[in-house]
Formats: structure tokens, C-alpha cells, sequence
């Protein structure tokens, strides 16, 4: 599947979102651009061959529900100017699971796989089965930390 002049695709949900596609997904700017759990919740599913982005990010995902986010992709993952996976979700949002083989973001300050959640109770699993080439870090998980502003705290004491 190809987006010539945009997404390889793009798709939109207000609850759950499920997107599989057995080849490679190709788009001029982003290769697959998925938006769910807007309207509450339903987890975001995604399964593909492999993944190629043009001038924005291979793949993002944004969960703006309670629901968790699933991505499985078993070949590449490229972008030419982005970010390989990138995947956020909201304070309600469930775990989020990223397996993927090879990742390649290779232009300057752009990272291979990027998750950051702002939930303190769900999980965050990646597991790259191939090799992660990037500009910048490799993968990035960010989580909120409930003891941040305490330990900060305790460092200004020394």
C-alpha cells in the first residue's frame, strides 16, 4: 500500500483501531498514522509486513483513551527524514507493546523507536528483533515517575 502524496495510511478512531496489512505500507511523509481511543476506550492494534515513512515518521501512534497499544511489524521499519515508531498515550491509557524487526531513522536527531506513556500503572515492552540504526538514540522509553518530585527534593538536600 502506497500514499504518494501523504500517509501510506492513516487512520482514525474514536475508540479502538485495528490496522493490518500483510505487505509494506509506504508514505511520501508518514507510512502508517494511527489516532484512536478518543471518544474513551478500545486498544489500538497494529500488525504490518513492514513499514517505509518519506519526509515524517515510518509509523506513529497516538492512544488518547484507557485502551493499550499493540504494534507488530516483522520486517523493516525506515523513514528517509523522520522518526522509525513513535507512540504516545495519555494518562489513561493501558500498556503499550512495540515488536519489530530492523528500525532504521538515520538522519540527525531522530530516534529508531520512541514510546512515551503517560500512565503510571501500564506496562511499556519493546523488543527489536533486528538491528536499530538512528540519528540519535536508538530507542527511547519515557514513563512518568510518581517519586520525580520527591527525589528532587532529596537532591537539592545534599
Amino acid at each position: 500500500m502506497t500514499g504518494t502524496g501523504g500517509e501510506g495510511i492513516n487512520a482514525t478512531g474514536n475508540a479502538g483501531i485495528s490496522v493490518g496489512v500483510a505487505g509494506t505500507v509506504t508514505g511520501a511523509t508518514t507510512g502508517l498514522l494511527v489516532t484512536g481511543g478518543t471518544g474513551g476506550a478500545g486498544n489500538i492494534d497494529v500488525s504490518a509486513g513492514s513499514v517505509a515513512g518519506g519526509t515524517g515518521n515510518a509509523v506513529t501512534i497516538q492512544n488518547n483513551g484507557a485502551g493499550s497499544v499493540s504494534v507488530n511489524i516483522t520486517g523493516a521499519t525506515s523513514s528517509t527524514g523522520g522518526e522509525g515508531i513513535v507512540v504516545r498515550d495519555k494518562s489513561v491509557g493501558g500498556s503499550i507493546s512495540v515488536t519489530t524487526g530492523a528500525v532504521t531513522a538515520a538522519t540527525a536527531s531522530k530516534d529508531g523507536i520512541d514510546v512515551q506513556t503517560q500512565t503510571l500503572t501500564g506496562d511499556v515492552t519493546i523488543v527489536a528483533n533486528g538491528d536499530i540504526k538512528a540519528g540519535n538514540a536508538g530507542i527511547v522509553d519515557r514513563r512518568p515517575d510518581a517519586d520525580a518530585d520527591r527525589r528532587r527534593h532529596d537532591r537539592r538536600q545534599w
